[in-house]
């Protein structure tokens, strides 16, 4: 088994999609059940520890699947779960800028010397 991390802007939804299993399944509806929460406000809400929510809330966040509000509650931030059509949107414009940013990093290392071509021309 790898233990290689998988940028999600890289891969299809399907695939990201897929991850949405177990606890973040869980966490996910009873997000949706809820409406916006802080990890606290979750945790208790499910009777779970909050070291069990937090980390989950983190991981639908990186799957699309949950946003950050803006708001904070007792220095917490608020999330707010995010609807399959919604998750895939939001993978498509990641998916779109990280495609972006591979192009300009691809650019910049090709328009510079290496070290030999920097040795042999100076």
């Amino acid at each position: 088994m790898s233990t290689a991390t998988v940028d999600l802007r890289s891969v299809g939804f399907d695939e990201v999609r897929a991850r949405l299993t177990a606890n973040r399944l869980v966490v996910w509806e009873k997000l949706v059940e809820r409406g916006p929460s802080t990890g606290s406000e979750l945790a208790a809400f499910m009777g779970w520890s909050v070291l069990s929510t937090r980390p989950r809330l983190c991981e639908l966040q990186d799957c699309f699947h949950c946003v950050a509000t803006g708001e904070r509650r007792d220095g917490e931030h608020v999330f707010r779960a995010v609807q399959p059509a919604e998750a895939m949107q939001l993978h498509a414009a990641a998916r779109h800028s990280y495609a972006l940013e591979l192009r300009a990093q691809e650019r910049r290392t090709s328009s510079e010397p290496n070290t030999i071509q920097q040795e042999l021309f100076t």
